[in-house]
């Protein structure tokens, strides 16, 4: 094989392995447990601001972002429509949370959504707001319950590696 069909061999496993790696990191993202905890600070009284805090770790240990709303008042659920049936009508009920602070409205983003298409959730948040006595809520989803995409993360990332390290060692072999 001359260099230069050998220099070519590396720089398309070198891509390779980026993608693959690319492609582990978006599913541990897309897989990752979710926590929403919502606490008041101490002491408490019935103007005791809240603090939420969404949280998002892969595999469940590692911290992979957060999000803090503070002086959080109360929470909305709304319903939103999302794509149609076979007749190009109706399509399924999408819900996410609205977060009323001091400040205005904010929305979390898509992780906590994750919490507001349940029922059980939503009521569980609602409680925790009408209660002033109740110091947090915490409500989470395991990573483990992704576990099919964290296997298929840890492939990607295992394949990734090994071809990105074969790319850059030159793949000499004889």
């Amino acid at each position: 094989m001359s260099p230069s069909n050998s220099q070519s061999d590396a720089g398309v496993r070198a891509i390779i392995g980026l993608v693959a790696l690319l492609g582990a990191f978006v599913l541990i993202w897309f897989n990752a447990g979710t926590r929403l905890i919502c606490e008041r600070a101490l002491p408490m009284s019935a103007e005791t601001p809240v603090r939420c805090e969404v949280g998002t770790w892969g595999f469940n240990r590692i911290a992979l972002s957060t999000k803090v709303m503070q002086n959080v008042r109360s929470i909305e659920r709304i319903e939103g429509r999302h794509g149609t049936d076979s007749r190009g009508s109706g399509g399924a009920a999408v819900f996410s949370f609205v977060f009323v602070t001091d400040h205005g409205r904010v929305s979390p983003g898509y992780f906590a959504d994750l919490f507001a298409s349940e029922p059980a959730d939503h009521a569980l948040l609602a409680e925790f707001f009408a209660d002033k006595a109740r110091p947090d809520v915490v409500i989470e989803r395991s990573a483990g319950e992704h576990i099919g995409g964290h296997i298929a993360a840890i492939i990607l990332l295992l394949l990734g590696l090994f071809t990105l390290l074969s790319a850059l060692s030159g793949g000499r072999r004889r």
